[in-house]
């Protein structure tokens, strides 16, 4: 599996983007383990962690790379991808009034370590959901540094995360690289899903460096219905120990759940053909937009299509600081995941 590298295809202001560095890979031999693993009750039980803040600052997103190579791979993906956007498109046309009952999420995180120093603390795992369930309901502090052009498209998605059990498995492999979703493999080191039709499942495991997450898009789920789960980085997790500074606003896992719920980037699948083809991301109160951001941007500098682009949305791969909303037409889309007869349609 590739991953899904955010290049940049014109040169932005310097001022626009911190440090980042790109990395190419020689493919790495399977590695067999035996797992040693056990689900916790909750409490806090390991020690602290030091991190290496310097190895890395860039962000990268594999989900929608590994959607592209499976739908050319299983046309059922793609036909089944059709069939989950049309729901989408139907249900943002709904003239009457949409539901905005609560939506509740079993969460089961899984912590895959090859060190003491990557078997998280309980206390991290509480900081991303605490997160998670300020950035879906409109809680998070900085939604006051959303522009005035885009505060009436603030979305108060409507979805609560609770956590239910951690579970933390001794691996064998000491850094999840290509094959990313073999964390999900007991075969391969990793650990097995619990009942994707219950539970969100989350992994967070030591990833390349150059890695942030990934998710599998939900129309994967009826050819790969084991890696029906969001894979976080721990450097890119919650808001405490191993989470480096530029992640520690707990925002990579809200980017990822997003396409979990059948969000993409605002670039669409595609960021390199322009603003005549690119085709967006399908929702009308997002901006079309031709550049894939990353680092630190600041509002109006960022500017493709001739629109200001919304930087400051979750599904852009910007810092945490730089991102801080989803707007009415992507609660609308995720939100239709949940409707009978749609991907996330159990949960409800």
């Amino acid at each position: 599996m590739y991953l899904c590298f955010l290049f940049l295809h014109k040169t932005l202001k310097l001022n626009q983007l911190k440090t980042f560095f790109y990395y190419t890979f020689l493919a790495s031999a399977l590695i067999f383990t035996t797992s040693c693993e056990n689900e916790e009750d909750l409490n806090e039980t390991n020690t602290p962690i030091a991190i290496n803040e310097g190895a890395f600052r860039a962000k990268y997103c594999a989900t929608q790379e590994y959607y592209l190579k499976m739908a050319a791979q299983y046309p059922e993906i793609a036909k089944e991808q059709e069939r989950i956007d049309a729901m989408a498109k139907q249900y943002a046309s709904k003239s009457a009034k949409k539901s905005d009952e609560e939506i509740v999420i079993p969460v089961i995180v899984h912590i895959l370590y090859n060190t003491p120093e990557q078997n998280i603390k309980w206390s991290q795992v509480r900081s991303q959901i605490d997160a998670l369930n300020r950035d879906f309901n409109k809680e998070n502090e900085d939604l006051s540094k959303v522009p005035n052009v885009y505060k009436d498209r603030v979305a108060d998605v409507g979805i609560r995360f609770e956590l239910e059990r951690i579970t933390r498995t001794k691996t064998d492999v000491v850094q999840w690289r290509n094959n990313l979703f073999d964390i999900t493999l007991p075969e391969k080191g990793g650990k097995r899903i619990s009942d994707p039709t219950k539970y969100l499942n989350i992994y967070v495991g030591n990833f390349s460096p150059d890695f942030a997450g990934a998710a599998l898009s939900p129309s994967g789920r009826i050819t790969y219905p084991e890696r029906d789960a969001v894979l976080v980085n721990l450097t890119h997790f919650g808001t405490e120990g191993t989470a480096i500074e530029e992640y520690r606003k707990g925002r990579t896992a809200a980017h990822e759940i997003g396409h979990w719920l059948n969000l993409i980037h605002l670039t669409g699948l595609n960021s390199f053909k322009g603003c005549e083809r690119n085709g967006g991301d399908g929702i009308s109160d997002t901006p079309k937009q031709s550049i894939d951001y990353l680092g630190s941007i600041t509002y109006p500098d960022a500017v493709s299509c001739n629109t200001r682009d919304m930087v400051m949305n979750f599904m852009q791969a910007v810092f945490d600081e730089s991102m801080f909303m989803f707007t009415n037409g992507q609660k609308d889309r995720m939100r239709s995941t949940f409707e009978p007869g749609g991907p996330r349609a159990t949960f409800k």
